[in-house]
């Protein structure tokens, strides 16, 4: 059930970015736009089109990582703190406790540091942003 909520935050989020990229406070066509040269209009629409491409890939980046297949029911059945036992920080520098896990980031302790060794509140359900693969 998480997957499907998950899948449908994302989808909404992708194209209400997309529909607000195309969003202008003014509709009306100028007479320099009519004048414009088919070269710079083609540059402007793929700008915008560079620029729909980047928003959808920051929204990818703020879904999170997704679980590798060996952690598969791993979602459902931990906690963050459990999930800190092998990718939570042994160190102000992020080591992970298990050599081979992926460190957390530093942003999902409080205060934004390691040092802290505290999960922020924010990030206590993993699931809420990384999904099983």
């Amino acid at each position: 059930m998480k997957k499907i909520a998950l899948a449908a935050t994302t989808v909404m989020l992708v194209l209400s970015v997309g529909a607000f990229a195309g969003c202008s406070p003014s509709t009306e066509a100028s007479d320099d736009a009519a004048e414009q040269p088919a070269a710079e209009t083609q540059a402007a629409e793929e700008e915008e089109s560079d620029a729909d491409e980047t928003a959808s890939i920051e929204v990818a980046a703020e879904v999170g990582t997704p679980l590798p297949a060996d952690h598969e029911g791993r979602l459902e059945s931990m906690d963050a703190a459990q999930c800190s036992a092998c990718h939570g920080a042994t160190d102000e520098t992020g080591t992970p406790a298990t050599p081979d896990a992926k460190a957390n980031p530093e942003d999902h302790y409080v205060d934004d540091s390691y040092a802290t060794g505290e999960i922020n509140d924010a990030h206590q359900d993993c699931g809420a942003c990384h999904a099983e693969s």
